[in-house]
């Protein structure tokens, strides 16, 4: 379940601008269903869900749709296993949902470097201009900066950076790039390097918010895993993807790094964070830091 909810408990996508409705669907569940219905759901939505906690104690998992059916169809298939659930649709007007969306994206710093703003946001970044403003849009790909596992990477480069504890000019690359940001945020301090993803829209957010930070020539993207990088070396890696692979990855991520180079992993819970470290020193490569926040570490090596 742990695993699960890493992969699935991420921003819900934003519908089309010009789209004219949005339809949500919302699950009230039991303490005791709870669990249960997270898995459930984590099988069957294809665009993640929302948590929402209650004053009363009570616990909405929601989900977002621009098609009515399709929640039709997830709300039979969690019936079918949880009878009793309470389910309520609403349809809502898509400019006041997005609007609604926004009020509520705060800008994120992390570390003494960064501020990460939203392009709406773009002219508060005056108001840091102590730290970098990384511009993220964002859309379906995972990593706007909200979410834990984002916010750890970026403060462990924050953190390298502030120790000058990076090669002199690193090449970087960003393993599982999402939105890209960590790779931006990378090249917006002078690095240039690769992000590698498996999910075709992920390269395409990735390429435009380097456009929209004005790094597009500093980073590339690819669409592909590790074997894209076959026998190069990098100064620095970030893999923000999940436990299981990070331990399955330990033996080529840990040759893709130079001598002196640093790897940042994250996408995993603190309680999972140990046996991430004993993979890791199987082959050579030694944990120098655990930073956490919440339930969730990214470690560096």
């Amino acid at each position: 379940l742990s695993s699960l909810r890493c992969i699935q408990i991420s921003p819900s996508p934003l519908p089309k601008e010009g789209s004219m409705h949005l339809f949500q669907l919302d699950f009230l569940v039991s303490e005791e269903d709870y669990d249960l219905a997270q898995a459930l759901l984590a099988t069957f939505s294809k665009n993640g869900f929302e948590e929402v906690f209650f004053p009363t104690g009570d616990i909405c998992l929601r989900v977002y749709s621009a098609e009515r059916e399709a929640l039709e169809t997830l709300g039979n298939q969690i019936k079918a296993t949880l009878p009793d659930i309470h389910m309520e649709y609403t349809e809502k007007d898509v400019d006041d949902w997005l609007e609604s969306w926004r009020k509520n994206f705060l800008p994120v710093l992390c570390g003494t470097k960064f501020v990460v703003l939203p392009p709406w946001l773009a002219e508060k970044k005056t108001a840091f201009s102590d730290r970098i403003p990384l511009l993220i849009e964002p859309k379906n790909a995972f990593g706007t900066g909200q979410h834990e596992t984002t916010a750890l990477c970026l403060t462990c480069l924050s953190d390298l950076l502030d120790a000058d504890a990076l090669p002199e000019t690193p090449r970087f690359l960003d393993l599982g790039t999402g939105s890209g940001i960590l790779a931006v945020a990378a090249a917006c301090t002078g690095m240039h390097g690769i992000g590698l993803d498996i999910d075709e829209q992920a390269i395409e957010n990735a390429r435009d918010n380097a456009l929209l930070n004005g790094v597009e020539k500093k980073c590339t993207f690819h669409q592909g895993s590790l074997e894209e990088v076959h026998g190069e070396t990098f100064d620095l890696i970030f893999a923000n993807i999940l436990a299981d692979p990070l331990k399955s990855m330990a033996k080529p991520l840990a040759e893709a790094l130079t001598p002196q180079g640093v790897l940042i992993l994250s996408g995993l819970l603190t309680l999972q964070a140990e046996a991430v470290q004993e993979a890791y020193a199987r082959v050579g490569r030694t944990v120098k830091r655990q930073v956490e926040k919440g339930e969730w570490a990214a470690l560096v090596l």
